[in-house]
């Protein structure tokens, strides 16, 4: 398989595996069995931004040289301490009133329904793409 169709088999599993648990965070997050899959597929399109953004950064960095292991190991503590950090902002910009959680809830969507399932891209291109 060349280069080429590993990278676009890695970014359409990665898209799928984001897909599927970002569809199971939203139901166990909403607390009912029948969401709606027209709301889904309202949700999943921004969700192509990060899948595709590691992608790239795969594909700069296999240009260098062998070193797919490396960016994971990097990749993933840079995309856990971003929603910790988003989600501490979130909740610390809760306040009374009427427009008091729009900022926490906005950081809460952000960090639960893209940040989290866009990190399975990751380990996924790194099996995919850790060898010639």
């Amino acid at each position: 398989m060349t280069r080429g169709m590993r990278v676009a088999v890695a970014f359409a599993l990665s898209l799928v595996a984001c897909g599927v648990a970002q569809y199971a965070i939203i139901v166990v997050g909403v607390g009912r069995d029948g969401y709606p899959l027209k709301a889904f597929f309202e949700i999943f399109p921004p969700l192509v931004v990060p899948v595709l953004l590691v992608t790239t950064l795969y594909v700069l960095v296999i240009q260098c040289g062998p070193y797919a292991g490396r960016l994971a190991l990097i990749l993933l503590p840079l995309m856990a301490a971003g929603g910790y950090a988003l989600y501490v902002s979130g909740v610390n910009s809760r306040s009374p009133g009427i427009d008091g959680n729009i900022a926490y809830g906005i950081a809460m969507m952000v960090v639960f329904f893209y940040v989290a399932p866009s990190a399975l891209a990751v380990p996924i291109h790194w099996l995919m793409l850790r060898r010639e």
